[in-house]
């Protein structure tokens, strides 16, 4: 009888472990849905809306490198392609912040990525206006070729219907000498002033600077050159070739400032991706903590989500 009474006794204490035991798992199992149902529709999206940002951020960039490389306005149009992109992504993101920190990172997020647009309008500004200063320069050269022409003509004239070979020796070849070295000079530096242009990693400009200093000896050697006598017509055209080279100093100097503004825009865009990468990596591990969390599982098994 007693045995019985222990046989039963065990039986009831088993049930009793059987119905906590499932109210426990039962409990535990409603914690878990309710913990994937939360990452699912919430979490996970805005962890892959950080994913799209950071990948929008990639491709804005690479967009305004390209330009900068190039000078290709197609990539200016990509650029503020990628810049609308970026802006749905962030709209994007909003729709699964809840908490303060979350929200104040986002507006980060989106106060760098709107200051890196701005940034980047100067430098298309910039790029506009040494744009307009490569065709000043292709039009000085034009001008100075025709001048440099016709001076060299006047000293043919000369040379060939003067008698004198001791006048033509002394002043008629030495000044068309100085014609041709300031024909060849112009050439070069204008040359040297359109690569310059093209190329906006080079910021250097010493050498056109030198350049430009020995032509304008030149140009001053030929108007005085002792003993010469020049005709108004040549006068007039020696002083044109003075102004162009002016001209020449004031579009090298305008694109050396230029050309600095860009540098410090790209400087200014680099700290702020730096900044904007830091914001955005902070906003992803918030996230894959949560995701930790409501899973109940250690942050290193959501790395990869």
């Amino acid at each position: 009888m007693r045995i019985s009474r222990k046989i039963g006794l065990s039986f009831f204490i088993t049930f009793l472990l059987v119905i906590v035991l499932g109210a426990v798992s039962i409990y535990s199992m409603r914690h878990i849905y309710k913990g994937l149902n939360q990452v699912f529709a919430k979490d996970l999206p805005a962890s892959r809306a950080v994913y799209k940002i950071a990948i929008s951020s990639e491709d804005l960039l690479s967009e305004l490198n390209n330009f900068l490389i190039t000078g290709n306005e197609n990539f200016q149009v990509g650029f503020k392609r990628s810049y609308k992109v970026m802006e749905g992504d962030i709209l994007d993101l909003k729709k699964f912040i809840s908490t303060d920190e979350e929200a104040e990172m986002l507006g980060q997020v989106k106060g760098l990525i709107g200051d890196i647009n701005t940034t980047a309008e100067g430098i298309f500004a910039a790029k506009k206006k040494i744009k307009a200063v490569s065709k000043d320069v292709q039009g000085i050269e034009i001008k100075y070729k025709k001048i440099i022409d016709e001076l060299f003509r006047f000293e043919e004239k000369k040379t060939l219907g003067e008698k004198d070979l001791l006048l033509i020796q002394t002043q008629y070849i030495p000044a068309s000498q100085l014609i041709m070295d300031i024909g060849s000079r112009f050439s070069g530096l204008l040359e040297g002033l359109l690569s310059y242009i093209v190329n906006m990693r080079d910021i250097s400009h010493v050498s056109l600077t030198e350049d430009l200093l020995v032509l304008q000896k030149d140009i001053r050697d030929y108007k005085n050159y002792y003993g010469y006598s020049f005709s108004d017509k040549e006068r007039s055209m020696t002083a044109q070739l003075i102004e162009l080279s002016e001209e020449t100093n004031v579009a090298l100097d305008t694109v050396v400032g230029l050309k600095k503004d860009v540098m410090d825009y790209m400087d200014s865009i680099h700290t702020k991706e730096k900044n904007f990468t830091e914001v955005e990596e902070k906003l992803l591990a918030l996230k894959k903590t949560g995701i930790s969390s409501k899973l109940g599982i250690g942050a290193t098994l959501t790395e990869d989500i």
